[in-house]
């Protein structure tokens, strides 16, 4: 059967009424047709008395006063309608409407014998129509309106004031009449009602639409839950954040692949949102299935009341989107931002001893100084101004070597170290450096050793930094073994790289202060009461420059018994540099040159 709306006839009076809609109503669909139906049915109905006046002229002639009044107020809706289109006041215009026609009600009543007329069931449509308003207060005041006239009738009555002489003044014209009007208004309020009806299912199902369109289409999963968490609804974003198709989420499909430590946030994330108004943010892992495997990703949810209001029940609007890089991109930040700290306060640890190692060098060079330029010097002898001479030359070197420290430090940290690399004997070199460290190890009384292949390949480096390597293992491994020790350099080598260790029987290291060696500024002893001098950069240099040779640096040590530090240089290090492809780590050492367990490094 078809509908109302497929006649065509219909179209031009709709087209028609939708342009008396006031402007206000037309923002929403639902309240826009609202406003239509209630003008298109008092306009049907005010014409149809319009059109009644000629039938009735034609069966029972001229009308009377009484009936030209009754058919005029059957015209009255149109004003209701007009009323409405002028000034957008639904709930008023219902009002004016119920008032209208129960007035018309009334006034025929009381011509036709008051309670026991035939137009006393038209009162019954004023509450029908009144419930189209949607407002509860317009109910009441047609229901009153309806009563207030039942009971003037019957007031009328009983004190004798209807007019029953002439209750049948009206005759058969004004039955037929009244019959039919009551039938073409009842007829309007069922079709506005249905058309409301209609309207609203239509108005729903667009709103729907929108909210799937809009949920299938952005990369966030939207999800509707109960108060408790199960999900009612899942966007099709499920598949991209879960590796799931989004009925697999419904009910509680969603909460079992939530990781079980997250899972009392996430609950108390929703008991939240149900009992507040504002969005309630909450971040967990979840599950997530691949051709890969399955994984755990960090989400973050961000969960809204709706619902609530009334009768209505309280439901969970939720917009879940993958954070797990922002979480990655959190913690690298963080690891940076400790590593600056940690950097900052070794510096500020390094200023600090750098006052210590700067003072008392300038302090034997001024003092010392200052008293070869007093007269009282000449009467010192010979070999006091000797041991005086000796004194400012050592604070001399010692200066130099920290200042040396520094700029190559600072160099390799900006790049600006230059490597140039050249063919040379390693055994020779290493053979030259352990000469020029004796005079030291012999001051310390420390038995320095080189053991060494006489087949040692050549080694295409740069030569000032292969020495500087050498001295600085070298210095450290004498200033920290005590006298009676010994310190033993040797090489090694592979098909592709060259091993420099040097081994000495000194204090050695506790493993908590392995980790800080060869950072820059650190030592392992850190205090002004330290017992060895060195602003902490030694093995930082070292490391350095074995990195920009493509070769790394490796210690182990024991507390008390002595510390071997390795340096690894590609024996070609122009070709190691330019190789794509990674050199053997510490660990992956030959057997034959790993340092022993027992005897490896860490320094200051």
């Amino acid at each position: 059967m078809c509908s109302l709306r497929s006649f065509d006839a219909f179209a031009p009076f709709e087209t028609t009424v939708a342009g008396f809609v006031h402007c206000s109503a037309r923002a929403d669909p639902l309240e826009f047709q609202r406003h239509r139906s209630f003008i298109a049915s008092h306009l049907a109905g005010g014409l149809m008395a319009f059109a009644a006046l000629p039938l009735y002229l034609a069966l029972w002639g001229a009308p009377g006063a009484r009936e030209s009044v009754a058919l005029a107020w059957l015209a009255a809706p149109i004003l209701s309608a007009l009323f409405l289109a002028r000034t957008g006041c639904f709930e008023a215009a219902h009002l004016l409407s119920a008032v209208s026609f129960t007035g018309l009600a009334t006034y025929v009543a009381w011509w036709t014998g008051g309670l026991t007329s035939f137009v006393i069931g038209w009162l019954v449509i004023v509450p029908l129509e009144a419930a189209l308003s949607g407002s509860r207060r317009v109910v009441i005041g047609a229901v009153a309106c309806a009563a207030a006239a039942v009971v003037g009738l019957y007031a009328a009555g009983a004190a004798g004031l209807l007019p029953l002489a002439d209750s049948l003044a009206l005759g058969s014209a004004a039955l037929v009449v009244g019959a039919v009007t009551s039938i073409v208004y009842a007829g309007g309020v069922a079709v506005g009602l249905e058309r409301s009806h209609r309207a609203a299912q239509a108005a729903a199902r667009v709103e729907d639409e929108r909210y799937r369109l809009l949920a299938d289409n952005v990369t966030d999963l939207i999800t509707r839950h109960t108060r408790s968490g199960l999900v009612t609804f899942a966007s099709t974003s499920a598949r991209s954040l879960m590796g799931v198709e989004s009925e697999s989420l419904l009910g509680d499909g969603l909460f079992a692949r939530v990781h079980v430590v997250d899972r009392p946030a996430f609950l108390q994330a929703f008991d939240a949102a149900a009992r507040q108004d504002e969005p309630v943010p909450v971040e967990f892992r979840v599950r997530r299935e691949s051709p890969k495997g399955v994984e755990w990703r960090w989400v973050e949810m961000l969960c809204r009341r709706i619902g609530g209001n009334g009768n209505a029940e309280i439901e969970i609007v939720a917009v879940a989107r993958d954070i797990e890089e922002r979480r990655r991109d959190h913690e690298r930040l963080e690891a940076a931002n400790a590593k600056a700290e940690e950097a900052n306060a070794a510096k500020s640890r390094f200023l600090a001893n750098m006052s210590h190692e700067l003072r008392t060098p300038l302090n034997a060079i001024i003092g010392f100084s200052e008293m070869m330029t007093q007269e009282s010097f000449k009467a010192l002898s010979e070999d006091r101004v000797a041991e005086y001479a000796t004194l400012i030359n050592d604070s001399g070197r010692h200066l130099l070597d920290v200042v040396n420290g520094i700029l190559d430090m600072s160099k390799i940290e900006t790049g600006s170290f230059d490597v140039v690399p050249e063919p040379f004997d390693l055994r020779e070199l290493v053979i030259n450096t352990v000469a020029l460290m004796q005079p030291a190890a012999e001051k310390a009384r420390v038995h320095l050793l080189a053991s060494l292949p006489a087949d040692a390949p050549e080694l295409v480096a740069d030569r000032r930094a292969c020495k500087q390597i050498f001295l600085n293992l070298l210095s450290n491994a004498v200033k920290f073994t005590d006298p009676g020790g010994r310190v033993t350099a040797s090489a090694r080598f592979d098909d592709h790289n060259a091993y420099l260790s040097v081994t000495d029987t000194g204090i050695g290291i506790d493993e908590v202060d392995l980790p800080k060696l060869a950072v820059p500024f650190v030592q392992a002893q850190s205090s002004y009461d330290r017992r060895y001098e060195g602003t902490g950069l030694g093995l930082s240099v070292v490391k350095g420059l074995a990195a920009l040779h493509g070769g790394d640096l490796s210690i182990r040590s024991r507390l008390g018994e002595g510390t071997t530090v390795t340096v690894r240089l590609p024996i070609d290090c122009e070709a190691a540099r330019q190789n794509v492809a990674p050199f053997p780590r510490p660990s992956e050492t030959p057997a034959d040159m790993e340092p022993s367990s027992e005897r490896n490094a860490r320094y200051a």
